[in-house]
């Protein structure tokens, strides 16, 4: 399955691609969903044709995932703000940022989005395309990964100035492991082979298990290739735990699939809390 930027959110052209419809996928994976909290949908990028460019090309539909009852709810969005097109030279993209809550909240249930786009080769017709399916509900307690990067990645746009951050964020109901504490040094020998730390630092190692169909396992393949990445615990409204990752340290440690069940159990572990001693005496500023 190879079709749309591999951000977690994915979309295609027919609804029919959506995971759920696979014959490899069996049991929980066809109810497997992204989530998201009631005051947005799940960010997202489209490729669309150059031509479309205004607020009156596009309509975002949210379908019900159960019997595909379908709602207008364009008007939730603020356009040129947090859903606005990006123009290239030979073709746009459609952005939704997250980077403000809808003009009025979703109920909670499971939905994909259905947008149209005006057929530039046969006006009045219009183009379609699905999301994948995801759950709207209360996130408190839940674990979320942001990520997003200085450079463009496998054609998702993270370089546009001109508006908020796009930011890529997979909320899951998973806990991390506890941590191991890790010490590293760095130094040198001296004439009697002793050797002379220079250098200390102590970290701590998470690591985050997982089961997801292919398309999450596309895109969580793609963090380790970002330069911002965060992760935040326990999410609820009067506390939460943002966790900064070490630069480089994000890394995917298992990909397992399960043979004709169309998951992987997927591990990912991460280092954050550094502390670092250096062999001044003095280093409190």
């Amino acid at each position: 399955m190879e079709y749309g930027l591999k951000n977690p959110f994915r979309f295609y052209d027919d609804v029919s691609k959506q995971n759920r419809y696979f014959d490899y996928v069996h049991g929980n994976l066809r109810t497997w969903r992204l989530v998201t909290d009631i005051y947005h949908v799940p960010t997202f990028q489209i490729q669309v044709d150059s031509a479309i460019t205004a607020a009156s090309d596009v309509v975002v539909y949210l379908v019900d995932a159960a019997d595909d009852s379908e709602v207008n709810i364009t008007s939730k969005f603020t356009w040129d703000t947090d859903l606005y097109i990006e123009t290239f030279t030979s073709y746009n993209y459609l952005v939704y940022n997250r980077s403000q809550n809808l003009t009025s909240n979703l109920d909670e249930g499971t939905y994909y989005l259905k947008i149209s786009t005006t057929n530039p080769s046969a006006p009045p017709s219009y183009l379609y395309f699905y999301s994948e399916v995801f759950n709207v509900r209360s996130i408190t307690g839940y674990t979320v990964i942001t990520y997003y990067s200085d450079m463009d990645i496998d054609g998702i746009d993270y370089t546009n100035g001109a508006k908020a951050q796009y930011q890529n964020k997979i909320i899951m109901d998973n806990k991390l492991f506890k941590p191991k504490y890790i010490t590293e040094e760095e130094g040198t020998e001296d004439g009697e082979g002793n050797f002379l730390a220079t250098f200390k630092r102590r970290v701590k190692n998470y690591k985050l298990l997982f089961y997801a169909p292919e398309y999450i396992a596309d895109a969580i393949s793609l963090i380790p290739l970002h330069e911002h990445i965060s992760i935040t615990t326990e999410v609820n409204e009067s506390f939460e735990e943002e966790l900064a990752v070490i630069e480089d340290s994000f890394v995917v440690t298992g990909m397992e699939w399960n043979d004709g069940k169309g998951f992987a159990k997927i591990t990912v572990e991460f280092r954050t809390g550094s502390v670092i001693k250096t062999n001044f005496a003095n280093n409190i500023t």
